[in-house]
């Protein structure tokens, strides 16, 4: 369950808008950036600090996912 919690609630309004992306992407990274993905969405709270932290533009595109979808649920 490291997908945004709204790409899975939400599959089929997700399937063309981010999801596809997000699986693509992440089956891309290496394991130690997956290993450093995890431990970053493990206090399911991302912010864009943690995208500057990260070297691998891979990384901050999953990244930026999560920080769409808390966008969204603020605003």
């Amino acid at each position: 369950m490291l997908m945004p919690e709204d790409y899975i609630i939400n599959r089929r309004r997700h399937e063309l808008n981010g999801a596809l992306d997000w699986k693509n992407t992440y089956k891309k990274l290496t394991r130690s950036e997956k290993n450093t993905f995890i431990n970053l969405i493990s206090n399911n709270k991302v912010v864009k600090e943690d995208i500057k932290k990260v070297s691998s533009n891979k990384m901050k595109r999953l990244l930026s996912h999560y920080i769409e979808f808390n966008k969204s649920i603020i605003y």
